[in-house]
């Protein structure tokens, strides 16, 4: 450096004609040296200094991102392209080839279409709706299902701090829509009660009915519907007055036709009130909120794509104070009371729709040995409907479950405990556990992609969907020998009853068995625990009637009583197979499978059905013991004694009050 100091005086003071003085060649190199050293220096400077690098891990299926940006949806003109992508963290991780099995596509369901009998305002025209001059540059949130409350006044609770929330980032209307069957009336007084408590609460805090505010700048409205097969507005338009949504809600009548077209009610209430979202000479800007009374599942669920559609591009998150629907399942048994104290005041049972918790089956209708599929305990799921609990995450709203048992968790809850106007769930879980067990809020097409690229998830659909097998109900176990003849006969004819399911059982076996390849690649706990247990129930009930029909046909001819004084052979229950290997093996394998849904998935509705499975041995024995002969025909053994005279129920039936069956509910 001194040295090129000196040249450059020398040059100054005129001592050497050039700064380099004949050197220029080994400063330039010098230059050209040192500015590379400077670039490649920065650079490393550059990456170090930048963002650090992704560390990928696999997750199960239920750990999703709950907040995603989705551009030009909100209040956006563009068309958009599929519903039901805000899941795609589902498959994060699972993206390994599989073999699709060999069997026919699944079915679609129908395709869409817009019923108009709401009147001719109905099919809501989406560029009318949609019609806005900027995209509303709000995050699309995804929302919750399975949120399990006892009331309804707790799930307003958590809606009035939605509101709240809402109310932070601008003007909000919220829309109440109440189903009008009459099996909701309880909760629409309780929710009424409750509504007024909470809505004081937000006038003081947001200033709601503040008569110095005008109108069009009021931070909260309010609208009522009401719905069944029609639609309803219970205002002439939205309201801040206290008193005047609060009286709207005693107008609401119950229907007697049964019919609720939820989902068409949703769609058209947003087109009703398009003009709120944006601004406008009679209102300005607002958010609206949906939130919907309801204890069914719609009729209309072929209209829930449509439905998601327009809530998302109008930004209208979805609230559902609901139901739980059963696990598995989709009707329940709904315990109703006549509200008109002149009629008989004794519990009625109705069936209703509050299921399934999925898009598809997902779980085997498989009765147990000595219990028919009917009279299986229904357990709650952990979830709402499908249908409805989409519409909550896939807009960024909450699915409520309103049972009023729910906090008999842990153990079962008879008819007798269930509540007035609640469907009789058995049994109720953890829901903080259940939440690992979430279904897949996504679309059909999304839903069969996944099914064909996992095996096992195929398998355990179409085995759902094509089972409705029962079990050796009434099984015969106890077989006489008084005569040879007639002991072959009464054994055939329990071999008869086997014989008749063994093809059933077969068939969901054959299909179950083509995914067992592919399953233990599942990761998602949900798909783990249906399958497992779908195979250790199926082998199961395969064992059982296999090998009791080989054990009958042995006993025609080689059952040689020790005791000579005995007459009857009895089948019970046994560990060990006696018929074959074969059965052995498949024995082992059955309780392999359902020990380790128990060990996996505790806590949970599949193991509590492994449990029930397990109780239950795979194998027969045959005991011998003695059975009375019958006496002699003409015989007379009931010692002369006179039949007791028919009671008179006469005089119950005049202090009885009439008695009216369930309306359709």
């Amino acid at each position: 450096m001194l040295k090129a100091l000196r040249r450059w005086w020398q040059y100054r003071t005129g001592q050497a004609a050039t700064p380099f003085d004949g050197e220029a060649p080994y400063y330039l190199f010098s230059l050209i040296f040192h500015v590379i050293l400077v670039l490649a220096l920065g650079s490393v400077f550059y990456h170090a200094s930048g963002p650090p690098l992704l560390m990928l891990e696999q997750q199960p299926a239920t750990e999703l991102i709950e907040e995603i940006e989705l551009t030009e949806l909100a209040i956006s003109d563009l068309p958009q392209e599929e519903i039901g992508d805000l899941g795609e963290a589902m498959d994060q991780g699972l993206q390994n080839e599989a073999s699709t099995v060999a069997l026919e596509p699944l079915s679609p369901v129908m395709e869409h279409q817009w019923i108009d009998d709401f009147g001719s305002t109905f099919a809501p025209d989406m560029d009318a709706i949609l019609a806005a001059e900027e995209a509303n540059p709000n995050l699309i949130v995804r929302g919750t299902s399975g949120v399990g409350v006892t009331g309804a006044s707790g799930a307003v609770d958590q809606i009035t701090d939605e509101i709240l929330r809402a109310c932070d980032q601008g003007p909000v209307l919220a829309i109440w829509l109440f189903d009008q069957s009459a099996s909701l009336q309880p909760q629409r007084q309780e929710i009424k009660q409750r509504f007024e408590r909470v809505y004081r609460e937000l006038d003081e805090i947001l200033g709601v009915t503040d008569p110095g505010k005008p109108l069009k700048l009021a931070p909260l409205l309010t609208q009522v519907y009401q719905y069944a097969s029609g639609l309803e507005a219970l205002l002439e338009k939205p309201s801040r007055d206290i008193d005047e949504v609060l009286s709207s809600f005693d107008a609401i009548q119950d229907d007697q036709a049964g019919i609720e077209r939820t989902f068409a009610a949703i769609a058209q209430v947003v087109a009703d009130n398009k003009t709120y979202l944006r601004d406008s000479t009679l209102s300005a800007k607002r958010k609206i909120m949906l939130l919907v009374v309801t204890d069914e599942v719609g009729d209309d669920r072929d209209l829930m794509d449509k439905t998601i559609d327009i809530c998302r591009r109008a930004a209208a998150p979805v609230y559902v104070i609901g139901v739980p629907a059963p696990f598995g399942r989709e009707k329940v048994q709904f315990k109703w009371v006549d509200p008109d104290p002149e009629y008989d005041q004794s519990p009625q049972w109705a069936t209703l729709d509050q299921g399934p918790e999925t898009l598809l089956p997902e779980r085997l209708k498989l009765g147990f040995f000595g219990q028919a599929e009917e009279d299986l305990d229904v357990m709650d799921s952990g979830f709402g409907p499908f249908s409805l609990s989409r519409l909550a995450v896939e807009t960024g709203g909450i699915y409520f479950t309103v049972h009023p048992n729910r906090q008999k968790t842990g153990r079962r809850v008879s008819a007798g405990e269930t509540a007035t106007y609640a469907a009789h769930i058995n049994y109720f879980f953890d829901p903080i556990l259940m939440q690992r067990y979430r279904p897949e809020y996504i679309n059909l097409d999304r839903y069969q992609k996944t099914l064909k690229q996992y095996p096992h998830r195929e398998a355990l659909v179409r085995a759902a969907m094509q089972s409705n097998v029962g079990a050796l109900v009434t099984p015969g176990l106890r077989f006489p020998k008084l005569d040879e003849a007639e002991f072959v006969n009464t054994v055939s004819t329990a071999q008869r009853a086997a014989a008749l399911l063994e093809p059933q059982i077969e068939q969901l076996y054959a299909i179950l068995i083509t995914g067992e390849t592919s399953r233990p690649r599942e990761l998602v706990p949900r798909w783990r625990a249906g399958y497992d247990l779908a195979m250790g129930r199926i082998l199961a009930a395969k064992v059982r009637t296999e090998s009791y029909n080989a054990m009958l046909a042995a006993a025609k001819t080689r059952l040689k009583f020790e005791d000579p004084q005995n007459n009857t052979w009895q089948l019970v229950g046994a560990e060990s197979i006696e018929v074959g290997s074969r059965l052995a093996n498949l024995a082992s394998k059955a309780t392999e499978y359902l020990q380790r849904v128990v060990s996996e998935h505790p806590g949970t509705p599949w193991a509590m059905l492994a449990e029930r499975e397990l109780a239950t041995p795979l194998g027969w024995k045959w005991q011998e013991s003695y059975t009375q002969p019958p006496p002699p025909p003409g015989m007379n053994d009931n010692n002369n004694n006179n039949p007791p005279p028919p009671s008179d129920d006469r005089a119950m039936m005049l202090d009885r009050k009439p008695r009216r069956s369930p309306p359709r509910l």
